[in-house]
């Protein structure tokens, strides 16, 4: 996978260690990988009081991109947060915030 912004490697160390990372397996090879992340005050500020799942790094390997799996991502994660005490399921960056699920 090329990674374009790059990621901090300590982040993923965490996310991978608080179980909160996943991947989409397809014919026996990583296709994509994406993190959760249940609060994170230095993006969300005041808005972090919220019980919330944030979706983090999403990075498809170029050999699968086609298969959508944001979209996956995002209906899984809506199911996640809801069966987790998760009122909101957010996707993107503050300045560009939305909701894609409330309970």
């Amino acid at each position: 996978m090329v990674n374009r912004r790059g990621f901090e490697r300590s982040l993923v160390v965490k996310t991978v260690a608080e179980g909160l990372q996943w991947q989409i397996v397809m014919d026996g090879e990583i296709a994509c990988v994406s993190g959760l992340a249940l609060g994170d005050p230095s993006i969300w500020g005041e808005r972090d009081a919220q019980p919330t799942v944030y979706i983090h790094r999403i990075a498809t390997d170029a050999k699968f991109r086609g298969n959508h799996f944001a979209k996956h991502i995002i209906a899984w994660c809506a199911g996640y947060a809801l069966g987790n005490d998760r009122n909101y399921n957010q996707v993107g960056y503050p300045w560009r915030q939305r909701t894609v699920a409330q309970a």
